[in-house]
């Protein structure tokens, strides 16, 4: 199980700029490999949702 890939993603009103720390501790500290993909990026404040 530890060579089980670990997919996080991030939701409204953030960025992937905010996983940096996250990321770093999961190479240097639990020895995984981590590879962004980023499909698109952008902050959004639009609450559209009713």
């Amino acid at each position: 199980m530890a060579n089980e890939p670990i997919v996080i993603l991030h939701g409204w009103s953030d960025g992937a700029p905010s996983f940096k720390r996250l990321a770093e501790f999961l190479k240097e500290e639990l020895n995984r490999d981590v590879e962004s993909i980023l499909l698109a990026d952008w902050l959004s404040m639009n609450d559209e949702i009713t």
